[in-house]
C-alpha cells in the first residue's frame, strides 16, 4: 500500500499534540506500507527518514501559511499521489486545503484523519469564516474519514454531512517511556530550591496554545498554596514567551524540554486541568504512557473510555477542589512512572488497525 500524507506542520520539530499523534501514527504505518509525506517544514529531515519520500512545500508568509501553504502545495500533492492508493490529509489548514482538489485531478482516494473538529473551538465570526468552510468540504467530499474519538465523529456528523461510507475511530495509542538514565530535571528542580521529598506534579504542552494557556491559568488559581500546605509542587513545562521560574508561590515554570520522558520520569504525579480543546489531549496519553498517578478534569480525559481508566490511580480536579490536597492524597497512594497501567492499545496495534482499515476501503 502506498500512502501520500499530507500535514501542515513540520512534524520532525516536537510541538503540539497534532504532531505528536501524527509522527507516532504514521511512523508505525510506515513500517507495513510507503508512506509518501507532504509538508510544510523539515527542520531536521534526519528524523522524518521513516517517509519513502519526503516533499517540502515552502510556506507563505504570515497568515497566508494557514490559508493556503504554498505555491506548489497542489503540484506537491498531485506529484506524491501519483501511483498511490491514498492521499490522506491531516487537518483543515494551509496545504491539507490542496489535498481535496488533488484527489480530485488525480483520482486518487481521499482519506481525511480528523484531530477534532475545529468548528468546535472556533470563537470569533473570522475564525468560523475561514475553517468551517474547508472543513466542511473535507468531511463531506472525502472517500473515507478517521476520527481520533467517538465524541469527535458524533460531532462531525452533527455538525456537518458526512457522507463517507467508511468511518473508523481511531484513539491514540501508547508509546513506549523509558526511565533508564532520565530524571536528570530532579537537578534543575533543586537549583530551583525544590527540596527533596516535595512531590513534583508536572503539567506540560506549548503555552502557544490557547487550551494550555487556559489549564496554565486554572493551575494557578487551584494551586494556591500547595506547596506550603501539602508539600506539593507543580512543575509547568513547553515553549511560550516567558522566562522561567516562579510563577506563584507553588507553580515553577522551566521552559521547554528537548526530552519528554525525562520530565515524566522526573514526577511523582502528573496533573492535565484542560478546560478547552477538543478531540484526545495528548499530554494526557504521554501521561498514562508513562503510568504516573493523575489528577485531571473531565475534560482532560474526554475521548478515552473508562474502562481504559480503571484501577488507574486517578482523582478528577472538580470545581472547588483543593488541588494541592488531592496531588498529595494520590502520591500517598501511587508515587512516580509505572504506578499505572491503562487499558489502551498501543501505536505500533493502532497502525495496523488502520492499515486494515484502509484495505478494506
Amino acid at each position: 500500500m502506498i500512502i501520500a500524507l499530507v500535514d501542515d506542520t513540520d512534524l520532525s520539530v516536537p510541538g503540539k499534540g497534532q504532531q505528536a499523534r501524527t509522527y507516532e501514527l504514521y511512523s508505525r504505518v510506515a513500517r507495513k506500507a510507503e508512506v509518501r509525506l507532504v509538508t510544510q517544514g523539515a527542520a531536521h529531515p534526519e528524523r522524518l527518514a521513516w517517509a519513502s519520500e519526503l516533499k517540502v512545500v515552502r510556506p507563505l508568509p504570515g497568515r497566508a501559511a494557514a490559508w493556503a501553504g504554498g505555491m506548489s502545495s497542489l503540484a506537491a500533492i498531485t506529484e506524491a499521489a501519483r501511483g498511490s492508493d491514498f492521499i490522506i490529509a491531516e487537518h483543515v489548514y494551509g496545504i491539507n486545503r490542496w489535498a481535496l482538489l488533488a484527489s480530485g485531478l488525480s483520482g486518487v482516494p481521499l482519506v481525511y484523519d480528523s484531530h477534532g473538529n475545529e468548528a468546535e473551538v472556533c470563537g470569533g465570526l473570522a475564525c468560523r469564516a475561514s475553517v468551517v468552510p474547508f472543513e466542511r468540504a473535507m468531511y463531506e467530499s472525502a472517500d473515507a474519514v478517521v476520527a481520533i474519538s467517538e465524541r469527535v465523529l458524533e460531532e462531525a456528523r452533527r455538525l456537518y454531512r458526512v457522507k463517507a461510507e467508511r468511518q473508523l475511530v481511531l484513539v491514540p495509542g501508547l508509546r513506549e517511556v523509558s526511565c533508564r538514565g532520565r530524571g536528570k530535571l530532579r537537578a534543575v528542580l533543586s537549583s530551583w530550591g525544590v527540596r527533596e521529598g516535595e512531590v513534583v506534579a508536572v503539567m506540560h504542552g506549548s503555552l502557544r496554545y490557547g487550551p494550555n494557556m487556559d489549564a496554565l491559568r486554572a493551575l494557578l488559581t487551584m494551586s494556591r498554596g500547595s506547596r506550603g500546605k501539602h508539600g506539593v509542587v507543580f512543575v509547568v513545562a513547553g515553549g511560550s514567551d516567558m522566562r522561567p521560574g516562579w510563577l506563584s508561590d507553588s507553580v515553577l515554570y522551566v521552559g521547554f524540554v528537548d526530552d519528554l520522558d525525562d520530565l515524566l520520569c522526573s514526577a511523582d504525579v502528573a496533573v492535565a486541568l484542560n478546560v478547552s480543546g477538543t478531540g484526545v489531549h495528548m499530554k494526557v496519553m504521554d501521561y498514562l504512557s508513562a503510568g504516573l498517578p493523575l489528577v485531571a478534569t473531565p475534560k482532560s480525559l474526554e475521548g478515552i473510555l473508562a474502562a481504559a481508566l480503571k484501577g488507574y490511580p486517578l482523582a478528577l480536579a472538580i470545581p472547588g477542589i483543593d488541588l494541592g490536597e488531592a496531588v498529595a492524597n494520590l502520591a500517598g497512594r501511587a508515587r512516580g512512572p509505572f504506578s499505572g497501567r491503562a487499558k489502551l492499545p498501543t501505536w505500533d496495534e493502532q497502525a495496523s488497525r488502520l492499515l486494515d482499515f484502509l484495505s478494506s476501503v
